[in-house]
């Protein structure tokens, strides 16, 4: 059965039946980077602030590696790693559509900043954008054996948002050999 020809639910059913009972998280922190959220509604949000996120990753696979037994190598997630310091160490997070971007362009451009311009600079936004860079990537990676779950992202100890999906991919080799 072709992924692109079953909805959800049916997606979630197969990764039921077909997902080994482990589940895994690896995390990432301390970096640091600014935000702002533009709306005059956000409060004091709406100023450049800053904070250290980090994020955890929750994986699910249908097989364990046939030669470590592990669900995933931790050490092959090196990509995730490099990608998360490009977007969001010492960066400066701004939304596309934040009307002072062309003013934060400039600053990037004079040597003040390094942006990284999202569709939204929140930590529901970019808890979202992870998940989906992870999720491609782990697609072609493992086959569709292994996927990420959810993607935690944490502004601070007190504040964090979660985006939890199973991928409609998941589990679609299932019963075919792993790398």
């Amino acid at each position: 059965m072709q992924t692109a020809d079953i909805d959800e639910d049916e997606a979630q059913a197969r990764v039921d039946r077909v997902r080994v009972p482990h589940r895994v998280t690896k995390t990432y922190d301390n970096l640091p980077c600014a935000h702002r959220a533009h709306q005059p509604e956000a409060g004091n949000c709406q100023f450049v602030h800053g904070y250290s996120r980090s994020f955890t990753l929750v994986f699910e696979a249908d097989a364990y590696c046939p030669h470590t037994g592990w669900l995933i190598d931790f050490g092959d997630l090196r990509w995730i790693k490099q990608r998360l310091e490009q977007w969001y160490d010492h960066t400066f997070v701004v939304a596309a559509d934040d009307p002072l971007l062309p003013a934060f362009r400039e600053l990037e451009e004079a040597g003040a900043m390094r942006l990284t311009v999202q569709d939204h600079a929140g930590m529901e936004g970019t808890s979202e954008i992870v998940w989906r860079f992870v999720n491609e990537t782990l697609r072609r990676q493992y086959d569709g054996h292994v996927w990420c779950v959810s993607v935690e992202a944490r502004e601070n100890n007190k504040n964090a948002a979660t985006f939890s999906h199973v991928p409609t991919w998941a589990g679609e080799n299932h019963g075919k050999p792993r790398p």
